[in-house]
């Protein structure tokens, strides 16, 4: 099995056939919070603002939003340090086998 980045996403996506916690917005989050990853060079962590990841993943709910938070670092795929400071949360993308 390739190893990068790039096949993180896949492997995510592939899970999600057989992980019933994870649904459509979860998705969504995840994929807004990988290109916000690819976007700063793979670095871990990743600063992101709540606003911003609702924004883009088209989550309207704060509810929602943290909903799918929750389910991501219960299943692994992340790690989420809440701040309530504007420069955001700490978001690290962590390796799923």
């Amino acid at each position: 099995m390739e190893r990068g980045p790039e096949s993180l996403l896949i492997r995510v996506m592939e899970r999600s056939v057989y992980e019933d916690s994870i649904g459509m917005p979860e998705i969504c989050v995840y994929s807004v919070l990988f290109q916000l990853w690819i976007g700063g060079g793979f670095d871990n962590p990743v600063k992101v603002s709540r606003s911003k990841v609702m924004r883009l993943s088209k989550v309207r709910s704060r509810t929602t939003y943290h909903k799918c938070i929750r389910a991501l670092c219960m299943l692994g795929l992340i790690d989420y340090y809440p701040s309530y400071h504007p420069d955001g949360s700490l978001v690290f993308m962590r390796e799923i086998l």
